[in-house]
Protein backbone atom coordinates (compact mmCIF):
# COMPACT_ATOMS: atom_id res chain seq x y z
CA UNK A 1 0.00 0.00 0.00
CA UNK A 2 0.96 3.48 -0.35
CA UNK A 3 0.87 6.11 1.86
CA UNK A 4 -1.21 9.34 1.01
CA UNK A 5 0.89 12.13 0.29
CA UNK A 6 0.66 14.66 2.72
CA UNK A 7 0.28 17.60 -0.35
CA UNK A 8 -2.35 18.23 -1.97
CA UNK A 9 -2.58 17.95 -6.10
CA UNK A 10 -2.69 20.96 -7.65
CA UNK A 11 -5.34 22.28 -9.08
CA UNK A 12 -6.02 21.98 -12.68
CA UNK A 13 -5.74 25.44 -13.54
CA UNK A 14 -8.51 25.57 -16.05
CA UNK A 15 -11.01 24.67 -13.19
CA UNK A 16 -9.91 26.98 -11.47
CA UNK A 17 -10.35 29.63 -13.48
CA UNK A 18 -13.86 28.02 -14.48
CA UNK A 19 -15.67 28.63 -10.89
CA UNK A 20 -14.19 32.21 -11.10
CA UNK A 21 -16.11 32.86 -14.29
CA UNK A 22 -19.13 30.93 -13.04
CA UNK A 23 -19.03 32.93 -10.45
CA UNK A 24 -18.85 36.15 -12.21
CA UNK A 25 -21.27 35.47 -14.09
CA UNK A 26 -23.53 34.65 -11.55
CA UNK A 27 -23.78 38.15 -10.20
CA UNK A 28 -23.95 39.21 -13.48
CA UNK A 29 -27.17 37.55 -14.18
CA UNK A 30 -28.32 38.82 -10.69
CA UNK A 31 -27.82 42.21 -11.72
CA UNK A 32 -29.28 42.04 -15.06
CA UNK A 33 -32.29 40.60 -13.22
CA UNK A 34 -32.40 43.21 -10.85
CA UNK A 35 -32.22 46.14 -12.99
CA UNK A 36 -35.06 44.14 -15.61
CA UNK A 37 -37.21 43.74 -12.70
CA UNK A 38 -37.30 39.84 -13.58
CA UNK A 39 -37.85 37.16 -10.37
CA UNK A 40 -34.65 34.95 -10.58
CA UNK A 41 -34.27 30.90 -9.78
CA UNK A 42 -31.96 29.07 -8.15
CA UNK A 43 -30.53 26.24 -6.69
CA UNK A 44 -28.88 26.36 -3.30
CA UNK A 45 -28.31 24.00 -0.57
CA UNK A 46 -30.73 21.21 -1.38
CA UNK A 47 -33.42 24.16 -2.61
CA UNK A 48 -34.95 25.40 -4.47
CA UNK A 49 -35.03 29.60 -4.38
CA UNK A 50 -36.54 32.20 -5.81
CA UNK A 51 -35.22 35.94 -5.71
CA UNK A 52 -37.17 38.99 -6.51
CA UNK A 53 -36.13 42.16 -7.11
CA UNK A 54 -36.68 45.37 -4.42
CA UNK A 55 -36.78 48.34 -4.86
CA UNK A 56 -33.01 49.32 -4.17
CA UNK A 57 -30.04 47.35 -4.67
CA UNK A 58 -29.86 45.53 -1.69
CA UNK A 59 -33.55 45.26 -0.91
CA UNK A 60 -33.95 41.35 -3.12
CA UNK A 61 -36.21 39.10 -1.44
CA UNK A 62 -35.09 35.84 -1.48
CA UNK A 63 -37.47 32.98 -0.59
CA UNK A 64 -37.07 29.08 -0.73
CA UNK A 65 -39.77 27.32 -3.18
CA UNK A 66 -41.23 23.98 -2.97
CA UNK A 67 -40.65 21.98 -6.13
CA UNK A 68 -43.71 19.47 -5.99
CA UNK A 69 -45.75 22.84 -5.59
Amino acid sequence: MTEPSATPAPRDPDLVNAEIALKRAAQRTRERARRAGIPLAYWKDGKLRTESPGDGPDEASTRDVDPKE
